[in-house]
């Protein structure tokens, strides 16, 4: 295990827990509570090292714990948030789009998000943080594509107006052999009935 110091905490909380958190605050323009208490724990521990003189190491490993244990809420917030945008996509026919490699992709990539959560939860359950952690990371990477890949409006509207088009299309000629069979029927049903 690497043994933390205040320099590394920060730059940890650069690198790695930023991008997870601006990636919260993207999707709902807030940053939910419990991340800030997590956040206030981690500078709680920063700062009894400074205005204490508590062991730096302990101070850091604390910090370090609480910020791993904000950005493992903030990646469940995440997958929360990628899969109401996945159940809205159901509204679009998203197999025209790309002649179905679009589509082919999005089940791919919502595979590979669930197996990772998965993984990241079953190493949650088994108390392996650090393996959590990475396995989280990963989802939040594969929902940063989800976001980038997926989420091109103008193929969307694309789609749904090919969709509509296509329905009302169907609905027409539906109603139209429906009317002409009823025509038809009671056309025949007249004429047998005065034969």
């Amino acid at each position: 295990m690497t043994e933390h110091n205040i320099k590394s905490v920060f730059e940890f909380y650069k690198d790695r827990i930023k991008p997870i958190y601006a990636g919260v605050v993207a999707e709902d323009n807030t940053l939910p509570v419990e991340l800030l208490f997590e956040i206030h724990a981690a500078f709680d521990h920063i700062a009894r090292f400074f205005a204490r003189g508590e062991p730096e190491s302990i101070c850091a490993e604390k910090a370090y714990a609480h910020l791993k244990r904000s950005a493992l809420d903030a990646f469940k917030l995440r997958l929360k948030n990628y899969h109401s945008e996945y159940k809205n996509l159901q509204k679009y026919d998203l197999q025209l789009i790309d002649n179905g490699k679009f589509f082919a992709e999005l089940i791919v990539n919502h595979r590979e998000i669930v197996r990772m959560a998965k993984l990241g939860r079953q190493n949650e359950f088994k108390q392996n943080i650090d393996e959590a952690f990475e396995a989280w990371d990963n989802v939040h990477l594969l929902i940063d594509k989800f976001y980038s890949s997926t989420m091109d409006l103008e193929k969307l509207e694309w789609s749904r107006a090919v969709s509509k088009h296509y329905s009302i299309k169907y609905v027409l000629t539906s109603n139209a052999v429906t009317f002409g069979g009823s025509v038809l029927g009671t056309l025949l049903v007249t004429w047998l009935l005065l034969s």
